[in-house]
């Protein structure tokens, strides 16, 4: 929230660095299964059976090399820079259990297939700024992002279904997506896609620009008890240099091969249905400029400190990526033990997962503070059952404390 003000007058944040992993649909220990011999054994089905609606799985990481924040009284400045990376892939069941039974599952009905994926990295230069105004109970603060965009791929809105029909089992395929890429070069057509290897062309200075914004406000009804706000990556990033499309569209009956031109490797059956497949689906490639948005953020939050040196904090958050809503609550216990530690922990429900447990130390020693973070201290203690690992760390300076 940048209309937290800090304590200090300065603070110099060291380099830091925050690295998270999510997958909905099911853990390492959901693929084992017990056989008649009482041994462990993957398998896939028993993950599907539990499986609902969309998942996804979301991998990030921020490295922040260098923040300076100044409080003036009432008026505080920061600027910071940061390199970020975000692949999020969402997917409806229906995908795996295609994968793993075949269209058997679908007779008879038309299912969406349809994964939505974003993949960026991107350079972040940020001013903000915070003034408590008259009254000293509310705060306002803005942060303002120059964004530079090095490599994207990301899937645009459209369709992708099939139908499997009830009398001869054949599967009928509706197409109409798009996949947009920067820093890589898609296949231009139908006939180079089984040759296509990707070329990557990465340009960490490309002259791809974007914006984004952070807001936020702090409400004080005492010094016990605050309310905060915000809204954080508010913004999008113009991919125009070295971007590509990939359109396809149309509909095919896939109505089987026979077995017999399979295994005798006839090579006029094979064209056939390859020529088929071309004639009924359109692939082009062009280079085209595109918007993708940043994740957008919003977090409602409460802090009430009862007794000294002994903080409560809840928190009601959400987060959207490709029209996907990920929201969550967390509770947050924080304990101050003189002046060289800080513990604390943390529950939330995030990423419809339950039990994540937290925990949080911070170590000072004189104008140095360490911390290291994890939303779900659980995910190390059983890595089998792991969904969602986290962690963030670094090392902040702080001088000349407000009194």
């Amino acid at each position: 929230n940048p209309a937290i003000m800090m304590k200090q007058k300065v603070a110099v944040a060291l380099p830091g660095a925050y690295i998270n992993g999510t997958h909905t649909g099911f853990s390492m220990n959901d693929l084992l299964s017990t056989n008649d011999a009482g041994e462990n054994q993957l398998s896939l089905e028993a993950a599907l059976e539990q499986m609902q609606g969309a998942h996804y799985v979301r991998a990030q990481t921020e490295i922040e090399p260098l923040a300076i924040g100044l409080r003036f009284n009432k008026f505080q400045l920061g600027v910071s820079y940061r390199f970020l990376t975000d692949v999020f892939l969402a997917y409806p069941t229906e995908l795996p259990v295609l994968g793993w039974e075949g269209n058997a599952s679908f007779v008879g009905e038309k299912v969406d297939i349809s994964p939505r994926l974003s993949a960026s990295a991107w350079h972040e230069m940020a001013v903000g700024t915070a003034v408590k105004l008259p009254g000293d109970n509310l705060t306002l603060g803005i942060r303002a992002k120059y964004l530079k965009g090095v490599a994207n791929l990301s899937s645009g809105a459209g369709s992708l279904s099939l139908r499997t029909s009830e009398d001869m089992y054949h599967l009928q395929v509706e197409v109409d997506q798009q996949l947009r890429a920067t820093g890589i070069i898609l296949p231009d057509s139908l006939e180079t896609v089984g040759d296509w290897n990707p070329e990557v062309d990465l340009d960490p200075m490309a002259a791809n620009h974007g914006f984004a914004m952070d807001i936020g406000v702090v409400y004080e009804i005492s010094d016990r008890m605050q309310f905060s706000a915000s809204v954080l990556d508010l913004g999008n990033i113009w991919w125009t240099e070295g971007s590509n499309r990939l359109s396809a569209t149309g509909d095919f009956t896939f109505e089987g091969l026979d077995i017999g031109d399979l295994i005798e490797n006839d090579s006029a059956a094979i064209e056939q249905f390859t020529d088929s497949l071309e004639n009924s689906l359109s692939l082009a490639s062009r280079d085209a400029n595109y918007l993708s948005g940043t994740p957008t953020k919003l977090l409602l939050s409460a802090r009430f400190t009862p007794v000294k040196h002994l903080h409560l904090q809840g928190m009601v958050y959400s987060e959207w990526l490709q029209g996907i809503t990920m929201p969550g609550i967390a509770f947050n216990l924080t304990k101050e033990f003189g002046k060289t530690l800080v513990l604390g922990a943390t529950y939330s429900v995030r990423n419809r997962q339950e039990d994540n447990l937290g925990a949080s130390i911070r170590l000072k020693a004189g104008p140095c503070h360490w911390f290291l973070i994890t939303d779900n201290l659980l995910d190390y203690v059983m890595p089998l059952k792991a969904q969602n690992p986290n962690i963030r760390f670094g090392m902040n300076l702080m001088f000349g404390r407000r009194e």
